[in-house]
């Protein structure tokens, strides 16, 4: 079986597609007969916008996961519901805590609402909620990581002090436990796809591995290592040099034009790659 991952929504674009550029992320899933949303970027307007330069109509759409409720992976979600207009409800996967209150501190600057948007009820109509911890079967190859618990979290995670969630009134730091990826297995190895990773890049992979009980050799999406320290950047690049020097990277979002250099010059073009809205990966499975 062939499936086709295609990005429509990112800050950079291929040559030649006319598309609009924003912060956030969502990649475009084509696999047997499902039509997949993997996340919905931040404006709703851009996405819709992209989807119409690629010939992606809402309603070819049957299935919509949700990698962690950042408003930047939720964000276009009331726009894709507007522009349904046939009268199929749409099931939606994410962690049950995907909704819940988020906040954060971005360059000093305090944002009190980085989670989801409530969307009016007509719209809530058009869904059907997949809501689950555990790992979840999306369709005959794609797979949910369900929530990689504090527990598994053995290496180092992408979350940060700056994250906070609300809890009986209360802002705590967020873990970012609403955490998910999706994987599904090739006739190479195992294909990840990371909405931010912030459960940790080698936490996710060992999870994967364990789940499939094959080995991961490509990542596409993004990894959050935007702000990184040196320390952690190196830390990073000697992992995957040694123990994980067969996985190659298809990356987007979060992983920041200074990093995305850094890991290229580190790894090579031929391991590190960008994955810009309009580009199409092509996997047998």
């Amino acid at each position: 079986m062939k499936t086709e991952i295609t990005c429509v929504y990112d800050r950079k674009t291929n040559p030649g597609i006319l598309s609009r550029l924003s912060h956030g992320l969502s990649l475009y899933i084509k696999s047997g007969g499902d039509h997949i949303l993997f996340d919905t970027g931040l404006m709703g307007r851009i996405l819709m916008k992209n989807l119409r330069n690629l010939d992606i109509h809402p309603n070819i759409l049957t299935k919509i996961v949700i990698s962690h409720g950042h408003s930047d992976h939720i964000g276009g979600l009331r726009k894709i519901l507007e522009n349904r207009t046939n009268n199929v409800q749409i099931p939606i996967y994410a962690h049950p805590d995907f909704k819940e209150p988020k906040s954060a501190r971005i360059l000093g600057i305090k944002f009190w609402n980085v989670g989801f948007y409530e969307i009016k009820d007509s719209l809530e109509n058009k869904l059907i909620y997949r809501l689950s911890k555990n790992p979840v079967n999306i369709t005959e190859l794609l797979r949910t990581t369900g929530e990689i618990s504090e527990e598994e979290r053995r290496g180092m995670t992408n979350t940060s002090e700056n994250f906070a969630r609300k809890i009986n009134g209360k802002w705590i730091r967020d873990p970012v436990l609403d955490d998910m990826s999706l994987f599904f297995k090739t006739q190479q190895g195992v294909v990840l796809i990371c909405g931010d990773c912030h459960s940790g890049l080698t936490n996710t992979i060992q999870k994967v591995q364990r789940l499939s009980g094959d080995k991961v050799v490509t990542i596409l999406g993004a990894v959050h290592v935007i702000f990184s320290s040196t320390i952690k950047m190196n830390k990073i690049v000697e992992m995957l040099l040694d123990e994980y020097k067969h996985i190659n990277f298809h990356l987007n979002h979060s992983v920041g034009r200074r990093y995305f250099r850094f890991l290229q010059k580190k790894l090579g073009s031929e391991r590190i790659q960008y994955f810009p809205v309009g580009k199409k990966l092509i996997f047998e499975s």
